[in-house]
This record gives structure tokens, sequence and C-alpha cells, in this order.
């Protein structure tokens, strides 16, 4: 059964929007698909102030998202909660025990990776 669930929301200086959230199976945002790998997965989409999907990525299993946030220099940045362990782009985390919070750059890269080291970012 797929799921989607949506997390926040924020507008950069140039106008465009960004959503965040979490889901399961196949979800799309315009013509951007997106397919989970294990459990509930994070994504963050970005869309121009007309409403048209520019981006979309996943991450890495969490519950739930937390907040989206974007600076003056249009850096997109993710917080939340995970359980066990979660990857974001090539980075895996691993819980202390309980419920720990992530703290992940999002940087767009055409595979759709969320948190990578490398690559383009979407302005």
């Amino acid at each position: 059964m797929d799921f989607d669930a949506g997390g926040d929301m924020v507008r950069d200086r140039w106008g465009n929007i960004y959503v965040s959230g979490t889901f399961t199976g196949t979800t799309s945002f315009g013509s951007h698909g997106l397919t989970s790998v294990g459990s509930m997965n994070a994504f963050v989409a970005k869309y121009t102030g007309d409403g048209d999907a520019l981006w979309a990525i996943r991450g890495g299993a969490v519950d739930p998202v937390g907040k989206l946030a974007v600076d003056s220099a249009g850096s997109v940045y993710l917080a939340g909660t995970f359980y066990g362990s979660t990857q974001f782009g090539v980075t895996t985390l691993n819980s202390a025990g309980g419920g720990d919070i992530y703290l992940a750059k999002v940087r767009f890269r055409r595979i759709g990776s969320l948190g990578s080291t490398r690559g383009r970012r979407g302005r």
C-alpha cells in the first residue's frame, strides 16, 4: 500500500516553494517519480512560484519528517527524527537508542538522492 504524508513547506527568496514529507511505495511530483526503499522514506520537492515541479528527491527512512528550511543563499535543510538506522546519500546514521535527530543539507542530483556530498544544487 502506498502512503504519502506532508511534513513542511517553505518559500525561498526567489519565490520557489519546497515541500517535505514521507512516503512508501511510489509517489510523484509533476513528472518526477520517486520509489521508497524499505520503510517510510523522506522526500523534498521544489516547485516554482507558479506551481511547476522542478525536482523531487528521496531521503532515508524517517518517522516523521520534521522541519524544512531554506537560507538566504538558497541552501535547503531538513531536520527530523529517525529510529534504528537511516541513510542520506552515502551517509548512514545509526541511532544511539530510541529516536534520534538528523539534520541534512539537501543537494539535488539528477539520480535523486538527498544529502549527497557532491552534485548540482537546484536553484
